[in-house]
């Protein structure tokens, strides 16, 4: 999970966790490329689309999906569409806009993962 507000990275981790889920945090993009260039396993990345510092969630994930073939990729946003008309990315990723409850995170997550190499955006 990458988000640059820690407050919104502890309590969603802390949702993640509650629904099963072992997650990773990381505070900007240049982090969670550090984490996704490691040793470790990675079903999904989880990520903010705008961030402050450095890249976006978008850029994120398309460097993700470089680097990992076949990761799953959520984003959120409380701008999610206009951000991902910016990046030219509004059917490339899966989404749910902020702010979300746990149980539509969980269900999101699920469609994510269920989904065999399946691209287009959640509408």
């Amino acid at each position: 999970m990458v988000d640059d507000n820690d407050d919104i990275l502890e309590v969603t981790s802390e949702m993640l966790t509650v629904h099963g889920y072992q997650v990773s945090c990381a505070r900007s993009g240049a982090e969670a490329l550090r984490i996704l260039q490691s040793d470790q396993e990675f079903e999904l990345l989880f990520s903010d689309i705008v961030m402050q510092k450095g890249m976006s969630g978008v850029e994120l994930a398309r460097e993700a999906r470089r680097l990992r073939k076949g990761i799953k990729i959520l984003l959120t946003s409380g701008y999610a569409r206009d951000v991902l008309q910016r990046h030219d990315a509004v059917d490339e990723f899966s989404i749910i806009r902020k702010p979300f409850r746990s149980v539509d995170l969980a269900r999101s997550l699920q469609e994510v993962l269920r989904r065999a190499g399946s691209s287009s955006a959640d509408r």
